[in-house]
């Protein structure tokens, strides 16, 4: 029930929003508005009570129940105010034509729901890293840096395992860990809706945009899982709906506006790097259109602004500076070593490949080899190791080096992955956009809407500048596709039942990645309906189960520390799990013999340990050891 707390405080400050003397009636920025405070109040608690070493259940839900306390009085006064001086707040009214589309994307997003609810999360990334650091702060009542092998788990941006782990601490288990990016989900689809309205579109684009940002494929595996993606293209689609209002004249709003979009930024910053690539072409070009418009209080308002998303990212940063020696901590082998148009080039094209893959491997050569060709004519390795992630090959879809090209079947299920999938069809709608907006003089009248696609172009082509291609960079666009969704829908709205007949076939294409994801399917013998939730953590590797199940009962039952050794990319939650599953969910796990730069991490508590699980990886897999 504790779990319940977040759910009250959102709805009390929503309505408190909209009813409120100050309320502006706009229902989604407002829903934005609401979102964007509770991503604060989660860092900031977080934050607050890690460091007084409180992060626990019982302080957290006297927060959260006295933040949802203090929105009902708000609210309730709030309709005392208006009950004496009126509203301008008026219920959205559906329209007949939109309410067959709005029904399919409810199924879509409640079916998406179910699989998130059941589903264990089991996501290698969530293995090694995610979920790993929300147990370690959890253990520690501290989001402090800790010794660990698994550098991951403390330098890179936290804010989506802050709410995971207060959601775990609430609810007592891991259980809505995945709500967090089927939220982020849901409110993406919200937000693209009303950013499509502020490019002029009217009621059929703004359905549109959000049933173009709902059927996603991506983003329909990711709406399930405890991976971060959603969660930060939130925040960038926040950011983007906050600030694309402040080009145009200034309105009573305004200063809420810049706090708005200011915290989104944080928050996108705090959730995911490649924020900050995606958000530099929004960011500079709107700071320029101000100033030369020389709006009064700018400087004032970017200082306030920057201090903002500053202050939110600055005890993360100041932990990565301890550790590190950097803000944004440890290197990751991440970015280019090679810059030129010819490399430019290559990851565009490589980049753009990834979502050309189809289950028909006669396809994918066709495309494999014309990028190739391309790289030839260039004098540009299709694979050079400057500009390419390393033990990987560009294929379509790609894989790691040395590894076969799959057939049809492993090809499908690829496509079905949450690591590897494409937007085929919505790759398609984006770049008929670009070219509509670019070449019709009708289009290329309607400013806002040209300004923002090339602002979405100029963030693509740099993410292809900066960052070496990955086989799975399919995950890392999701942003661009969301804040891609609205100027397409503006543009096919422009004939009704083009819109309309792309939106259903859009739906109905979805079926697969909602039903059959190749991790936590919803149909057949592997469907989350009638595995076990045991099975389910160790679906990507099945192999592991019985090693560490026989490792955790191996390992002494007394309630000391346990020592743990493994590597920098072993699935140390599935350890979590094997000792819950065995009745020691309760104990202490403790890195050690840590020969990296947080081996000498002293901020976090520790405890000596009474035994040890060691992994080794090797070509033979992973061999797993018990010592006393």
């Amino acid at each position: 029930m504790l779990a319940l707390l977040p759910a009250a405080w959102f709805a009390f400050a929503l309505l408190a929003a909209l009813r409120g003397p100050r309320g502006s009636g706009d229902w989604r920025r407002a829903f934005l508005g609401v979102a964007v405070l509770s991503g604060v109040l989660v860092t900031a608690t977080a934050e607050a009570l890690g460091a007084l070493g409180l992060f626990a259940r019982g302080p957290l839900a006297l927060v959260w129940a006295a933040a949802a306390i203090a929105a009902a009085f708000v609210w309730i006064a709030g309709r005392r105010n208006v009950a004496r001086k009126g509203s301008s707040f008026a219920a959205p009214r559906a329209i007949a034509p939109e309410l067959p589309l709005l029904a399919g994307m409810a199924l879509l997003i409640l079916i998406v729901g179910v699989t998130a609810l059941v589903a264990a999360p089991n996501t290698w990334d969530a293995m090694t890293y995610h979920l790993p650091r929300a147990a370690h702060w959890i253990q520690n009542g501290s989001v402090a840096h800790y010794p660990t092998h698994v550098l991951r788990q403390l330098s890179l941006s936290p804010w989506a395992e802050f709410a995971i782990a207060h959601l775990e601490l609430l609810a007592g288990s891991d259980r809505l860990a995945n709500l967090v990016q089927w939220l982020a989900m849901g409110g993406s689809a919200i937000g693209v809706s009303l950013i499509a309205r502020d490019l002029g579109g009217g009621a059929r684009a703004q359905t549109a945009a959000a049933a173009l940002a709902l059927t996603l494929p991506m983003g329909i595996l990711q709406g399930s899982s405890a991976q971060n993606d959603h969660a930060g293209a939130f925040w960038l689609v926040c950011f983007v709906a906050f600030f694309l209002p402040l080009r145009k004249a200034p309105s009573p709003g305004a200063l809420s506006a810049w706090l708005c979009a200011a915290a989104s930024l944080g928050l996108a910053l705090l959730t995911k790097g490649t924020s900050y690539l995606y958000v530099f072409p929004f960011f500079l070009f709107t700071a320029l259109f101000l100033a030369a418009r020389a709006r009064r209080g700018l400087a004032g308002r970017i200082l306030v602004f920057a201090a903002v998303a500053l202050a939110l990212n600055l005890p993360h940063f100041a932990r990565n500076v301890e550790v590190f020696g950097s803000p944004l901590g440890s290197p990751q082998g991440l970015f280019n070593h090679a810059f030129s148009p010819g490399t430019l080039i290559s990851n565009v094209l490589r980049n753009a490949a990834i979502h050309l893959a189809t289950p028909v491997p006669a396809w994918n050569g066709v495309v494999e080899g014309a990028v190739g060709g391309i790289h030839e004519v260039l004098g540009v390795g299709v694979g050079d190791p400057a500009t390419t992630w390393l033990g990987t090959e560009f294929h379509v879809p790609g894989r790691f080096a040395g590894t076969e090209r799959p057939g049809a079947d492993e090809t499908l299920l690829l496509l079905l992955h949450e690591g590897f999938a494409g937007n085929l069809l919505h790759g398609i709608l984006i770049l008929i956009t670009l070219v509509v907006v670019a070449a019709a003089p009708a289009w290329r009248r309607e400013r806002d809407l040209l300004v923002h696609v090339w602002l979405v172009a100029a963030a693509f082509l740099l993410f292809c500048a900066a960052l070496k291609w990955q086989p799975w960079h399919s995950r890392l666009h999701l942003p661009l596709f969301l804040l891609a969704c609205p100027a397409a829908a503006v543009v096919l709205s422009a004939r009704p039942h083009v819109a309309g007949w792309a939106c259903g076939l859009l739906l109905a294409a979805s079926l697969p990645w909602l039903l059959a994801n190749a991790t936590r399917p919803l149909l057949g013998t592997s469907s989350v309906l009638r595995t076990t939730r045991l099975d389910q953590y160790f679906f990507n590797r099945p192999d592991l189960k019985e090693p560490f199940l026989a490792a955790a009962r191996a390992v002494s039952s007394e309630r000391c520390a346990l020592g743990i050794e493994i590597g920098p990319d072993d699935g140390e939650y599935l350890l979590w799990v094997a000792l819950r599953e065995t009745g020691q969910g309760k104990r202490r796990i403790e890195h050690v013999n840590v020969s990296n730069a947080s081996g000498n991490t002293t901020s976090a508590p520790r405890e000596e340990p009474c035994g040890l699980i060691r992994l080794t990886t090797g070509a033979g897999g992973t061999l797993v050891t018990v010592a006393p």
